[in-house]
């Protein structure tokens, strides 16, 4: 699939709809591919999101909540993205604040590397930074649809969720993390 213009910077399939795959670009686009459809191949994606202004690191699928999705970027932020309010046209270029991002998570000091949704919660993220920290963020995911969820929980400067732990005792990069299924 020649999916972006630029270097891909992760993939996922949708843990619930099993032909539904996501792709984040260095071209600040989050893309949603339906496998099964004869245009998947051409590179024409079912939806194209201006995720982020900058360059998009990672994504995951909420498991409990397979609307919402989180990106991080270069640009410090976690966002949270609603693709209920995926437009079909399309944006030509990637927005400071696209209208399909439901919050908005501030706090890391370098680029957003990995952001992973728990498989034990529907609103706990987890990420990790350049700033050499990995955190734990608590999102009302069901508060989250449409204006009413954003800003939600505009607390401490975190536009849409509270942050629950910041573990700083790492010497260098952090470039994932993953959960336990136990």
């Amino acid at each position: 699939i020649p999916a972006h213009t630029a270097c891909v910077y992760a993939a996922n399939f949708s843990p619930s709809q099993p032909p539904t795959l996501a792709s984040c670009s260095s071209d600040g686009f989050l893309k949603i591919w339906d496998t099964r459809s004869p245009t998947s191949p051409s590179g024409v994606p079912s939806l194209s999101l201006p995720a982020h202004p900058t360059e998009v690191l990672s994504l995951d699928w909420n498991k409990y909540q397979p609307h919402l999705i989180a990106t991080g970027s270069v640009d410090r932020s976690i966002r949270i993205h609603d693709l209920r309010m995926a437009s079909a046209t399309p944006s030509p270029t990637p927005s400071l604040q696209p209208p399909t991002t439901v919050a908005s998570l501030l706090g890391h000091e370098y680029a957003v590397r990995r952001v992973a949704w728990s498989p034990h919660s529907a609103n706990v993220l987890a990420s990790a930074s350049y700033d050499m920290t990995a955190r734990i963020w608590n999102i009302d995911t069901g508060a989250l649809g449409g204006a009413a969820g954003m800003g939600q929980f505009e607390n401490a400067g975190m536009g849409g969720g509270r942050l629950a732990g910041i573990y700083d005792q790492h010497t260098e990069f952090v470039v994932g993390v993953a959960w336990s299924f136990f």
